[in-house]
């Protein structure tokens, strides 16, 4: 099919904002956007030294990626070196060639091509304005991050990528976009990096649901840039989160409401983000998920309310044991931040359920485990008080004893029948008695 004029810039609108699978970003490393006074980069009249080592051109709707390998070519790096030192700024175009990419194979490395990190590494010694441009279809190792002005990420972005990245330089449109990954500082990093590719024939996906961010901030592991992460040319500034209730129950629903002003001096869009952290003490849970999220459009100086509305579905799982999704009883924080590791506003909220995971008491459940449920918990206590009077002759508080620190988590894995180890010949009489009242409490 032919493609006009009109189709290419409606080819370029989403890459200003998002693309389905793929979110413009623009990571800043030096608290300032790729800008010069006034926030709008305005260098027309000033040198700007362009280096593409890697060329991306529409034809027909179909991108050709061409890979311009400069390892063995000292003389055209020693130019650009040169032309980048005496120049305003330098932007250099970086990017996967087919040989590093493709939908039909698997990448066994994170890292640039050489010859593109030792052209970027030079540059950015003699040019401090110097941004890269990178063309990937994920996140890559950047060894120079640090070293460089700013990072403009346009992943892959079709026919109208080019025209989107030049008005993104020159200021005539603001990055709006978020990273819909976390870039991890290295491959060694990533959850799956000891499991894949396994044998060849067959891969174990041990990660579960640590994938992603969940991964790096459950192990607050460092990364290049956060799941969410994406800088502007203006900024934004959060307020007046608040919550509609502090406490529901499963069936209702709770508003939360947070305030967004743009404080810059262009029109911008914001991705306000709410994530949610299970505080129930429920294992095997990320330290917190996305749950949803908006993007508000905003002028200099407008302010807007923004409003989410959560239900169970939002603080759930999926249960095996229950076979459907479950919210466990208690506390759960909201979240509300620019990224997975920029939180503005934190709240709480209780949640109540009549819905339970089957819970089997016998000799074997430990005290951790009676601990943990609020049907058991002050029962369990009440012994743990009495075998501790008994462990120390009525001398010492064993309410004390039972909650040292030390103590607690040896107790934590015990299982019930140990607990004849603290009262004596005594307690191992307890312990059928108290079975029977531990599973009347559950039913």
């Amino acid at each position: 099919m032919a493609f006009s004029r009109e189709h290419h810039e409606i080819a370029r609108l989403p890459v200003f904002d998002h693309i389905p699978d793929r979110l413009l970003t623009i990571c800043n490393l030096n608290e300032s956007a790729f800008c010069f006074p006034d926030s709008r980069p305005d260098i027309v009249q000033n040198r700007l030294w362009f280096l593409i080592p890697r060329i991306v051109r529409g034809d027909n709707g179909q991108i050709r990626q061409t890979p311009r390998h400069l390892s063995h070519l000292e003389s055209p790096v020693s130019r650009a070196v040169s032309a980048a030192a005496e120049a305003d700024a330098a932007v250099i175009f970086a990017g996967l060639p087919e040989s590093f990419e493709s939908e039909g194979f698997d990448r066994s490395h994170m890292r640039l091509p050489e010859s593109q990190n030792n052209l970027i590494a030079r540059v950015a010694a003699v040019q401090k304005n110097t941004v890269v441009v990178l063309h990937t279809g994920s996140p890559v190792e950047c060894p120079w991050a640090n070293d460089v002005n700013a990072v403009l990420c346009m992943y892959l972005g079709g026919e109208g990528v080019g025209a989107a990245a030049d008005a993104l330089l020159w200021g005539d449109a603001n990055p709006s976009g978020r990273l819909p990954e976390t870039w991890p500082l290295r491959l060694e990093d990533t959850p799956c990096y000891l499991d894949f590719p396994g044998d060849g024939r067959h891969v174990e996906y041990r990660e579960g649901v640590y994938v992603g961010y969940r991964w790096y901030d459950a192990r607050k592991m460092p990364v290049l840039w956060p799941f969410g992460h994406g800088l502007s040319y203006t900024g934004f500034v959060y307020r007046n989160a608040q919550l509609t209730a502090d406490e529901f129950a499963e069936g209702d629903s709770v508003r939360v409401r947070v305030s967004v002003k743009n404080v810059g001096m262009m029109p911008g869009k914001e991705v306000v983000q709410l994530y949610v952290a299970d505080c129930t003490g429920t294992t095997g849970r990320p330290p917190k998920e996305l749950r949803k999220f908006v993007k508000v459009k905003l002028e200099p100086g407008e302010e807007k309310q923004v409003e989410f509305t959560l239900t169970a579905q939002d603080l759930s799982y999926y249960d095996e044991t229950l076979g459907s999704w479950y919210a466990a009883p208690g506390e759960y924080k909201i979240l509300l931040g620019h990224s997975s590791r920029d939180i503005h506003a934190t709240l709480s909220v209780r949640f109540s359920t009549p819905r339970r995971r089957p819970f089997v008491i016998d000799e074997n459940t430990t005290i951790g485990e009676l601990s943990k449920d609020d049907r058991t918990a002050a029962i369990i206590q009440q012994v743990l008080a009495q075998a501790g009077n008994a462990l120390t002759g009525g001398n010492a508080g064993g309410s004390e004893i039972a909650s040292s620190e030390a103590v607690a988590q040896m107790l934590d894995s015990m299982p019930l029948r140990g607990i004849v180890n603290f009262g004596g010949p005594a307690a191992a009489g307890m312990i059928t008695p108290l079975l029977e009242i531990l599973r009347a409490a559950i039913q």
